[in-house]
């Protein structure tokens, strides 16, 4: 299934999704930088892992980013 997650006036995704998988490289910053995403949108952490790791890829779509995933995404 596709996802969209969407920019906001305060947040540009695509930028935040960069810093986030730079961060998550990181063992001492992993759990910080997930957070990012399963608090700020409401993502399941098994979809925030996916993304982080890279092992589901996103595309940006104007300011918003979309990607493919089989799972749980919001919780």
């Amino acid at each position: 299934m596709t996802y969209r997650i969407q920019s906001s006036p305060l947040l540009y995704m695509p930028g935040i999704m960069n810093w986030a998988i730079n961060g998550y490289k990181f063992d001492t910053d992993r759990a910080a930088i997930r957070r990012v995403l399963t608090d700020g949108c409401n993502m399941t952490q098994e979809c925030a892992d996916a993304l982080l790791s890279e092992r589901v890829p996103f595309v940006v779509v104007g300011e918003d980013i979309e990607f493919e995933y089989d799972g749980s995404v919001f919780a």
